[in-house]
């Protein structure tokens, strides 16, 4: 008898222990017959969906899926596999509000193993969603403004011997995503086929200045050839993480394509070059004054007026 009474009060003693944990839940258990009715739920439902347990007791669960056949969905998988894990789905909660849950499912069974129903658990992922569809496009303004502005990053983990190039910085490079192991040794080997012998050298001996020196800065132009045809122009950042030590450990950076600019630099200077040889060796006498002060003048002009040097007549 008292071994009898000991074993009812360590039954009741778990039965208000998983009644604690079952209150306690943040996530919603839930439980429908094989009719598909709801006919358990935890207290969480109010939290989560807005619901007192006994709102929604003996509904129709279906009816709570923005796309019903979501429903259908979850119980197909459990017969292929008997479980269903992390089924995303949209329901209505209380007001027709939608929210984004994940979704853990399998049957429930009686001691002589009939099944009984479905036993289900939601979580609310409506944040982490948000959060994510946020990320994406945030990642993707970061990309298409990369994309306009022709900027690049990448980042460097020592520790670990990997690197990560971004999609402007790829396409800077004219080498596709698809190409690339991300490992320090295949970049490398990928960024010095587009230098010559001359740009190999200069940087090996930059970088490795950098890596054993104690600035953390850099930044230096340098010309490529991509596609083994296309010259282009980049000025590019590097940015060096040391631990307690002064030991690099990380190393991130941004290259920026400015071959547009050194051609427009070109052309100017060489339009440049242009208009003062053609206002240097005009036949006839020219000078070019402001705020009525001759600011240079012509061999013509030297000449014709019988100076000796452009010094005699600047400024005046």
């Amino acid at each position: 008898r008292e071994q009898l009474i000991a074993e009812i009060e360590t039954l009741e003693e778990n039965c208000w222990n998983y009644r604690d944990v079952f209150d306690s839940l943040s996530d919603v258990v839930a439980r429908t017959n094989k009719d598909g009715f709801i006919e358990m739920v935890s207290p969480s439902v109010y939290e989560v969906f807005g619901y007192f347990p006994e709102e929604i007791l003996g509904k129709r669960a279906g009816k709570f899926y923005v796309d019903p056949e979501d429903r259908n969905r979850i119980i197909d998988l459990i017969a292929k596999q008997g479980f269903c894990k992390h089924f995303e789905t949209q329901l209505y909660t209380k007001n027709d509000i939608i929210k984004v849950f994940s979704v853990n499912a399998k049957n429930y069974t009686n001691r002589q193993g009939n099944k009984l129903g479905v036993e289900i658990i939601f979580r609310d992922i409506t944040q982490q969603k948000i959060a994510e569809e946020k990320l994406a496009e945030n990642a993707m303004l970061l990309s298409e403004s990369q994309r306009l502005a022709h900027l690049g990053h990448w980042y460097w983990d020592l520790d670990k011997d990997t690197i990560e190039w971004s999609p402007e910085l790829h396409r800077i490079y004219g080498i596709e995503e698809s190409d690339v192991e991300l490992t320090v040794s295949h970049c490398r080997e990928l960024y010095f086929a587009l230098l010559d012998p001359e740009g190999q050298e200069k940087l090996s001996v930059m970088m490795n200045e950098f890596l054993h020196g104690s600035s953390n800065q850099m930044h230096y132009e340098e010309s490529i050839v991509r596609n083994n045809t296309e010259t282009r122009f980049l000025e590019t950042w590097a940015t060096i993480v040391r631990d307690k030590d002064g030991s690099p450990v990380q190393m991130f950076g941004a290259c920026l394509d400015i071959t547009e600019k050194k051609i427009t630099e070109k052309k100017l200077l060489e339009s440049k070059e242009g208009f003062q040889n053609l206002f240097e060796f005009a036949p006839d006498a020219r000078f070019i004054y402001k705020d009525d002060v001759i600011i240079n003048v012509n061999s013509s002009f030297l000449n014709l007026y019988g100076y000796g040097s452009k010094d005699e007549i600047i400024g005046k």
